[in-house]
């Protein structure tokens, strides 16, 4: 049974998210019905956890931003150390339909952020 929400997207941005997120669903309803569906990252990475538990090999997390999500690992499996890679210098070119244009989103300030807070046994790699 399908529930309906009126939505009034307020700028052109909403309604594209609206749409999004109407082809995302119909996707999932049509290819992908066995899948588990979380209600935010940290419970994918709980899964994640559990699974590298009695995992004896190297841990790294790629594409790493502010650290937040590798500080999470390091936590979880605080017996090895975790080896998280950053690499954005910036866009190579303006994003179609985006405000972000070439070169941006390059990540000194994050980090540097991530750098001052990492647990001890994280590593970043650039």
């Amino acid at each position: 049974m399908h529930s309906f929400v009126r939505i009034q997207p307020s700028t052109l941005n909403d309604l594209m998210m609206v749409g999004a997120k109407i082809q995302s669903r119909e996707y999932i309803e049509l290819n992908a019905e066995q899948a588990n569906i979380f209600e935010n990252r940290l419970q994918l990475h709980d899964i994640g956890m559990r699974i590298l538990k009695d995992f004896k090999g190297c841990v790294f997390e790629f594409s790493v931003y502010q650290g937040e999500s590798l500080n999470y690992f390091a936590k979880s499996i605080n017996n090895r150390i975790i080896y998280g890679f950053y690499s954005l210098q910036g866009l190579p070119e303006r994003w179609s339909g985006k405000i972000h244009v070439k070169g941006t989103l390059i990540w000194g300030g994050a980090v540097a952020s991530c750098l001052s807070k990492c647990r001890v046994n994280s590593r970043l790699v650039r």
